[in-house]
């Protein structure tokens, strides 16, 4: 073996090979702990208005980008549910995003 390829075979096995077992490692504890936070998450309860007005401005800009008026109507008491915050955003900004795509192709139909 030339001393190129032993240079490469050095590097691929001490430099690549532990950096990406490193990242690997990293990412799994990463999903781990994500998961673990999403189920200490679910337990808790949300007022929907809260999330709802947290995502507002995205969903706003959404609405703006397809050009739909928006106007969002919500009682005046609290509409608690027991959920993961974070998921209900996303299901939240999923619902809105797909009406507006919705709208649009039936305008543009």
């Amino acid at each position: 073996m030339n001393s190129i390829a032993r240079t490469v075979l050095s590097y691929v096995l001490f430099v690549i090979l532990p950096t990406a077992i490193v990242c690997a490692l990293l990412l799994a504890y990463h999903t781990i702990n994500m998961q673990k936070e999403n189920e200490a998450d679910a337990q808790n309860v949300y007022d929907v208005k809260d999330i709802v007005k947290e995502v507002s401005l995205i969903i706003q800009s959404e609405a703006n980008l397809h050009g739909v008026s928006l106007l969002t109507l919500m009682e005046n008491k609290p509409i608690q549910i027991q959920c993961s915050k974070d998921h209900m955003k996303q299901v939240i900004l999923n619902i809105t995003k797909n009406a507006f795509e919705v709208q649009n192709q039936r305008f543009s139909a």
